[in-house]
């Protein structure tokens, strides 16, 4: 049904050989840390339409579950919402799994460049590091953690697949240019990789580094934006993180505080009923 234009990420389709070529424009969810299948499809009567985003209507697709569900976020008039309910019908009636399979690797796509393009300064939900990240400043965080639909460099050596993880220190003013680099399915391949120096610490697994590099001219530079984009995502939420330890320290001291002044068959403090040694003072 979906007849995909070149390497765009829109489509032509037509519901019946009467009726005139319409146009959809896949847009994926545009937060760069959320992993989810779920794009917006845009209906246009004409190519030319969308670059001036004159949409006849728009629907929500999940790519993955095959779902297709009215869109909530983007304000819409009754006849919009009428063509909403007829596209909706024929779209999940037509929809072969060919067109399901572009639908998701379009979706990928763009999610990928999203994570390439955007400034860390300047996102609007910001990724929230977890609090273990400022308790020990030394723990590595996989790119894959912060993006979850990040390109994952697939390669082929000796008629194998492979993709990989690549694991970064978050510390801007850390001078290392050391990436961790695992191969993803596999048990034991893990390395240390310096991208600046083109230098592996274990021989053994540089034909790892030459297949990624043979498929990849611009492996180490993207390897370098990568590292740069976690130190810099790091760097701009340290106070929130800091904060996060700051409270976990407090609510440490007042437990430690309130199991000397209060006896363990004591009803406990917060109110519960309970002896203080079946609540807090578990």
């Amino acid at each position: 049904m979906l007849e995909q234009i070149g390497n765009k990420p829109y489509f032509k389709f037509q519901i019946s050989s009467e009726q005139a070529p319409k146009y959809i424009y896949q847009y994926p969810c545009d937060n760069p840390f959320c992993g989810c299948d779920r794009s917006v499809f845009k209906i246009y009567n004409a190519l030319e339409d969308i670059e001036s985003d004159r949409f006849e209507c728009a629907f929500d697709v999940s790519c993955n579950s095959k779902f297709l569900k009215k869109n909530v976020f983007i304000e819409q008039s009754k006849e919009r919402k009428k063509l909403v309910r007829k596209y909706l019908k024929v779209f999940q009636k037509n929809l072969t799994t060919e067109d399901w399979a572009i639908t998701k690797i379009l979706h990928t796509q763009q999610k990928e460049r999203l994570i390439k393009e955007y400034n860390p300064a300047k996102i609007e939900n910001p990724y929230l590091f977890h609090i273990m990240h400022g308790e020990d400043l030394t723990m590595m965080i996989p790119f894959h953690e912060i993006h979850p639909l990040a390109f994952s460099f697939p390669f082929t050596y000796q008629d194998t697949e492979y993709t990989i993880s690549d694991i970064h220190c978050k510390i801007r003013a850390c001078p290392c240019t050391d990436v961790a680099i695992e191969l993803d399915h596999t048990d034991s391949i893990e390395f240390r990789y310096d991208y600046a120096n083109s230098i592996i610490d274990t021989p053994k697994y540089q034909w790892v580094v030459d297949a990624l590099k043979e498929t990849y001219e611009d492996f180490d530079e993207r390897l370098k934006e990568r590292s740069n984009k976690v130190k810099r995502l790091f760097e701009l939420h340290i106070e929130h993180i800091e904060a996060l330890i700051r409270k976990k320290a407090k609510a440490r001291k007042a437990k430690l505080l309130t199991s000397r002044s209060v006896g363990k068959n004591a009803p406990c403090s917060c109110g519960s009923g309970k002896k203080y040694k079946r609540c807090c003072g578990k």
